[in-house]
C-alpha cells in the first residue's frame, strides 16, 4: 500500500510480474495507474524516496536497491548495493505464513513461482502457471542447493528460500563449464565465470548392476573431463537409455535425457536431465564438444 498521489489517504497496489498496478481510491475496480518496473522475481516495496509526499516503487534484486521517484515507469533514479541477498526487508512479516504450492496447482502464484525460480537460476521451462514437473524439478534443484528436505513440493520455508535468494553460484568463477555436484545432485551450467542455471539430476547410485551377462558399478566418476562426442538422439547401451548424450568419459558416461529424474542416485553412472532440459542444453548450445566438465562430491 502507499499514497500514490499525495492526497495523505494509502490506497491498494498490487505487483504482477513485472507490471504495477495501483489504485487512487479504497473501493476496488480498475487501476488508475499501470506500469512495468523491475523485472519479474524482484522483491518490490515502496517509500516516499524524495521526500514530495507520494509513494513510489523499490525493489531489491539480490542486494541492489533500485528506487524511482515517479509511478511511470522507466529507469531507476537511485541505485545501491545494501545489506545481503536474502536479507529480511523492514516491514515483511516473517511470520507470515505463505501458502503451499504442489504438484497439479496452476494460477498466478504458481506463475510468480516460476519467475521467481527463473530469476534465481533455476530452469524451469515454460512459466505457464501449470506446477508440473519441470516445476517439480525445480523446487527439487531448490531444495537440494539449500540442504532443505528435498520433496518437490514448495512449503512456507522453500518458498522463503524463493522469495529471498540469493541467485545460484557454482564453484567456477571462471570459463565455460558444466559442473555436477554429486553430494547435492545438483548440474551447474557455468558460461564465461557466470553461474547461468542449476538442474535437478541424478548420478549413478554406486551400486552393482548386470548388462547382457556382465557386472558392472554404477559410479560416476569424479575428476575434470571434456565433452568428447555427442548423439542427437536415442541411443541404447549398457548404461541404459540415453537421449541425446553429450559424453565426457571413454567408458560411455555422459550427461544425457531420461524419462525417469528423481531427486536421489538412481542412474548406472551417467548424469539425468529431464528430456525438456537436455532438449534445451542442446538448443541454447550450452554443452558443445570441448566444453570442461567437473564433477565432484560424494553421494548423500
Amino acid at each position: 500500500v502507499g499514497d500514490w498521489n499525495g492526497d495523505g489517504i494509502d490506497t491498494p497496489g498490487v505487483v504482477r510480474g513485472a507490471t504495477w498496478y495501483l489504485s487512487n481510491s479504497n473501493s476496488g475496480g480498475h487501476a488508475h495507474i499501470a506500469f512495468a518496473y523491475g523485472n519479474a522475481g524482484d522483491r518490490p516495496l515502496v517509500g516516499d524516496w524524495n521526500g514530495d509526499g507520494i509513494d513510489t516503487p523499490g525493489v531489491v534484486r539480490g542486494a541492489t536497491w533500485y528506487l524511482s521517484n515517479s509511478n511511470t515507469g522507466g529507469h531507476a533514479h537511485i541505485a545501491f548495493a545494501y545489506g545481503n541477498a536474502g536479507d529480511r526487508l523492514l516491514g515483511e512479516r516473517p511470520d507470515l505464513r505463505l501458502p503451499t504450492l504442489r504438484p497439479g496447482d496452476r494460477g498466478p502464484a504458481v506463475a510468480q513461482l516460476q519467475h521467481r525460480l527463473e530469476a534465481l537460476g533455476f530452469w524451469v521451462g515454460a512459466k505457464d502457471g501449470v506446477y508440473g514437473s519441470l516445476t517439480e524439478q525445480a523446487v527439487f534443484a531448490v531444495q537440494k542447493y539449500h540442504r532443505m528436505p528435498v520433496t518437490g513440493v514448495a512449503d512456507h520455508p522453500t518458498r522463503l528460500r524463493i522469495d529471498r535468494g540469493p541467485r545460484v553460484q557454482a564453484a567456477s568463477g571462471h570459463g565455460d563449464v558444466i559442473e555436477v555436484d554429486k553430494y547435492r545432485q545438483l548440474i551447474f551450467v557455468v558460461r564465461g565465470g557466470h553461474t547461468l542455471w542449476a538442474f535437478n539430476t541424478s548420478t549413478g547410485n554406486e551400486q552393482p548392476y548386470t548388462s547382457g551377462g556382465r557386472w558392472y558399478s554404477a559410479v560416476t566418476p569424479t575428476g575434470r573431463f571434456q565433452i568428447f562426442r555427442q548423439i542427437d538422439g536415442w541411443r541404447q547401451s549398457h548404461l541404459g537409455r540415453l537421449y541425446r548424450p553429450k559424453y565426457f568419459t571413454t567408458s560411455g558416461i555422459a550427461i544425457h535425457g531420461s524419462t525417469s529424474v528423481p531427486p536421489f542416485p538412481a542412474s548406472h553412472g551417467c548424469v539425468r536431465l529431464t528430456l525438456a532440459a537436455m532438449d534445451y542444453v542442446w538448443g541454447a548450445n550450452l554443452a558443445p564438444i570441448g566444453t570442461q566438465v567437473l564433477v565432484y562430491g560424494s553421494l548423500p
